[in-house]
């Protein structure tokens, strides 16, 4: 029974995956990203009556709050990889730590991506505030004011 059940969620994952709601690898935050604010554009710029603007509001608000999580721990992080590239970087110069250097490069080649990582995601979040304000404007949640000032 279980090795049945197994192959039922593999064939339920395969259907998925080849109907494009998932696509295939992993993924990615940006790709993440930017499918999410492109189905909140296009929802945006689509004149349909049958959009349930207040729906979509709650939806692209918890979208926004897992994006914020997913924030805060890559800031976080970023922030550990610094100090502790500091610190080495310190210690080598104070202390004259040279076996320190790889580890010290290590530290700062993985720092770099972070910090472009965390660019991208505070961007995209900000990107995704905006969409927000024009969701509200939509449900009739404020004024259209709000957007043209």
């Amino acid at each position: 029974m279980p090795g049945m059940r197994r192959n039922r969620i593999i064939q339920l994952l395969y259907i998925i995956q080849q109907k494009s709601i998932i696509p295939s690898g992993v993924i990615g935050m940006n790709s993440y990203l930017k499918r999410h604010e492109n189905f909140i554009k296009n929802a945006l710029a689509s004149n349909e009556e049958g959009i349930d603007w207040k729906n979509l509001q709650e939806f692209h608000h918890r979208q926004i709050d897992f994006i914020q999580h997913e924030r805060l721990v890559h800031l976080l992080v970023t922030l550990f990889f610094g100090l502790f590239s500091l610190v080495s970087i310190l210690a080598i110069i104070v202390y004259g730590l040279l076996e320190l250097l790889p580890l010290t490069i290590l530290f700062l080649v993985l720092l770099i991506p972070y910090i472009f990582h965390y660019f991208r995601l505070e961007n995209g979040i900000q990107r995704w505030y905006g969409l927000y304000n024009q969701i509200s404007v939509r449900s009739g949640k404020i004024s259209t004011k709000y957007e043209n000032k």
